[in-house]
């Protein structure tokens, strides 16, 4: 079993999501956010798009490593990822903005 290491990005933000594709003969993948690591099998019965994958949310605001890595044989893709991040300032209301990216 090869793994290929499709995505690598340091971020500054409170959490990070992968979203992608679940389809028959699809593989396994882990993500890898400051050293906390998941896994998960992109296989499914059925074609399915736009299905979270995984990631991580609050997160202390600063700057993260995630890493998203096929490790099974079957194809894996990314539909988007979305990034959380706080905007404001001390005394003033914070929220969380979300930013997704089509690759």
């Amino acid at each position: 079993m090869l793994s290929h290491e499709l995505v690598s990005d340091r971020f500054k933000g409170t959490g990070v999501w992968f979203y992608g594709s679940k389809q028959p003969g699809y593989g396994a993948y882990s993500i890898d956010v400051d050293g906390q690591s998941l896994s998960g099998e992109a296989s499914s019965l059925e074609t399915l798009f736009q299905q979270l994958l995984g990631g991580v949310s609050g997160l202390t605001m600063g700057e993260h490593t995630a890493v998203f890595t096929h490790t099974g044989s079957g194809p894996v893709d990314l539909d988007s990822i979305v990034f959380e991040t706080e905007i404001g300032s001390d005394g003033f209301a914070a929220f969380t903005l979300r930013l997704a990216g089509l690759y």
